[in-house]
């Protein structure tokens, strides 16, 4: 009972001290400094920059290419088989015997449930499968195939599918709206990690279809509000910060009651689907919990999970899944094939849609070039295949590529702030309300952020998007605009939402790295990890400078308002009244980015801290940390002691010494 106690009390401690960490992080990341009030002076970035060219290397080709599935599902519900592949992989039906089963999601977002094996009947002329216990359809929306050769133990096939013209969790058809053109469809179509450049030189055709068939207004001032996945894409599905959910990103509370998109009141008329491709690393699922209930009508993970639980067979063993692969298929384009069941089955129905890809482009900074094809025919098939005059696409990404390589260049650390937006608007749309092509024209020029692209989906599922209103201009603070309307040119990151550690509205100048001010940032910022992991004492070594690799500052504005309150009583009797000399005194004030290496572990990290040359107190004080610290080249095993994505970037494992 005292060994419970005492852990019970462990356990408290932790919470209470990463609560609090958390909670001194958020305050100082919402309190500005003057820079978020500049505005934003945007220019198309070049995507073939010089110094980007030794890393622009073509990548090893894709080893899963194979389009089709053996088994597949029509809009009857029944499965039917491709003959000519099972031909071509000298499968021979006449002596196979072949068995499915159900997969249920348990609540959790963890844990899946096979169903009872049933027996299929392999017709002789073989061009369709036809089941004696349900002949009409397959009454599953994920199920399993598995097939021996007769009277042996020797497996031939065994892979998992999907219905998707059976849902189990999916609202029926008929009791969604219809869409139409002043309640369209709404569809988001993300991929991590692609810049707006990234997107021009990796993804040349699909970039080129959106912008020339389907008129898309690409979106050149769109900037990221954090810097990684989670603290982007919460802006972008909930119109609040990251660090509205400390409970959720730091304490595994389950998703469900956030103020989600697909948790809005309309959507209960409204098909919903969120597919995110890596069941691992997913966004809610890295170091948290997900979601207890399924979250949208059509949610991929149940199907992700159930592909990871089994080595693939097709003949042979396929090996197990990867990043990119499911036995002989790509990732990504299984991921489509889901979107395209979703769009299938509720045609011309309204619709609300979140796909997410992490594997296209996240660990390697050429490879999104491998899935171009499969972007392209996606965006052809929707074009050919659905209706989508009633619908909004908006293409998008979180941030830039943001490890290592051509992230460390000058022109790429400004590409990983300048995420990839496209929007497609149907042309009777424009047509009936000018102002919004009119509006969309200008603010490709504007500066646009994930909170804006919530706030424009929130009204367009509200049917409130195309109303009227009086312009607002230029605030001190967040103003979530509709990208339909009017949005200021003067624009500032704090009237945007973006934190000043990552606004990008005044250029950042070289520091000499011996600058007493950069070795103080640097001191300041590795006791400060060093305070985040005393929690983890026992499991984390202590962190400790290796050597500091670049340094930039942004100065702040040397007037009067920049000196400290005594020193500003003081001046006019001490120098007569000469106060403009403060500007001399103060010349090291500003916002300063700083990259270094630590050991153990060889870490590479940036940090942003403000030094305020007038701040009462040790020359530490004058130093604050603002916002988190980057890791930016890979951790991999060096955190595996710890499982809170809090300590993960900074813990080397004392296991591991």
């Amino acid at each position: 009972m005292v060994f419970k106690h005492k852990r019970r009390v462990k356990i408290f401690s932790v919470l209470v001290c990463v609560s609090g960490l958390c909670m001194f992080t958020k305050w100082r990341y919402l309190t500005p400094s003057p820079i978020v009030f500049k505005p934003c002076n945007l220019t198309a970035l070049d995507p073939w920059d010089e110094s980007l060219r030794p890393f622009l290397v073509r990548p090893k080709p894709l080893q899963c290419v194979d389009k089709y599935d053996l088994f597949f599902t029509r809009k009857d519900g029944r499965m039917y088989m491709n003959t000519s592949l099972a031909a071509n992989r000298k499968l021979h039906l006449q002596g196979m015997g072949c068995w499915y089963q159900a997969v249920e999601r348990l609540d959790g977002d963890k844990q899946l449930r096979m169903g009872p094996r049933k027996r299929l009947i392999l017709p002789g002329d073989a061009r369709t499968l036809i089941f004696c216990v349900t002949p009409e359809e397959v009454r599953s929306h994920i199920f399993r195939v598995t097939c021996f050769k007769n009277k042996t133990i020797t497996k031939v096939y065994d892979m998992v599918h999907v219905n998707h013209f059976w849902n189990e969790y999916a609202k029926h058809a008929r009791d969604i709206e219809v869409e139409k053109a002043d309640t369209p469809s709404v569809i988001m179509l993300g991929i991590d990690s692609v810049s707006r450049s990234h997107a021009i030189r990796n993804l040349k055709q699909s970039f080129n279809f959106l912008r020339h068939n389907l008129s898309c207004y690409d979106m050149i001032g769109h900037r990221k509000v954090g810097d990684n996945t989670f603290p982007n894409l919460i802006p972008l599905l909930t119109g609040k910060s990251h660090w509205s959910f400390l409970d959720v990103e730091f304490l595994k509370r389950f998703a469900d009651y956030m103020p989600l998109l697909w948790n809005e009141k309309p959507m209960e008329s409204i098909a919903t689907f969120m597919a995110e491709d890596n069941a691992t690393y997913s966004t809610f699922n890295s170091g948290k919990s997900g979601f207890n209930k399924i979250p949208t009508d059509y949610y991929f993970r149940p199907y992700s999970l159930a592909m990871e639980k089994f080595e693939p067979v097709f003949s042979t063993p396929l090996g197990s899944l990867s990043e990119n692969c499911y036995g002989d298929r790509n990732y990504f384009d299984i991921q489509l094939e889901y979107l395209k069941g979703f769009l299938q089955k509720y045609n011309k129905k309204r619709k609300f849609a979140f796909f997410w890809s992490n594997v296209v482009t996240h660990d390697s900074f050429n490879t999104a070039s491998l899935y171009d094809n499969s972007l392209l025919e996606f965006l052809t098939w929707m074009t050919s295949d659905i209706d989508i005059n009633n619908t909004i696409l908006i293409v998008l990404s979180d941030h830039g590529f943001r490890i290592g390589g051509a992230s460390l260049t000058h022109i790429g650390r400004a590409e990983n702030s300048n995420p990839w937006l496209m929007v497609h608007v149907p042309d009777h749309l424009t047509k009936r309300y000018p102002s919004i092509g009119r509006n969309l024209r200008e603010n490709t020029k504007r500066l646009v952020t994930h909170y804006d692209t919530y706030n424009t989906v929130l009204e367009l599922i509200h049917n409130t998007a195309f109303l009227e209103r009086p312009e607002i201009p230029t605030q001190e603070y967040m103003v979530k605009r509709n990208i339909f309307h009017y949005i200021p040119g003067d624009r500032t990151c704090a009237d945007g939402g973006i934190p000043d550690n990552t606004c990008t509205c005044k250029d950042r100048v070289p520091v000499d790295i011996d600058s007493p001010v950069v070795k103080l940032a640097v001191d300041v910022l590795i006791l400060h990890m060093n305070k985040v992991l005393s929690s983890k004492q026992s499991e984390c070594s202590i962190i400790r400078l290796q050597n500091i690799t670049e340094a930039r500052a942004i100065y702040s504005d040397k007037d009067y308002a920049n000196v400290n309150k005594d020193l500003h009583l003081s001046l006019p009797r001490v120098i007569g009244g000469m106060v403009g000399l403060s500007r001399d005194i103060d010349k090291d004030s500003g916002l300063y980015t700083v990259r270094f290496y630590t050991n153990p572990g060889n870490a590479y990290f940036e940090g942003t801290v403000e030094y305020s040359a007038f701040k009462a107190g040790h020359q530490a004080d004058k130093v604050t940390v603002v916002g988190e610290q980057s890791r930016l080249n890979r951790y991999g095993e060096q955190s595996h002691c710890v499982s809170e994505q809090l300590y993960k970037q900074i813990c080397f494992c004392k296991d591991l010494l």
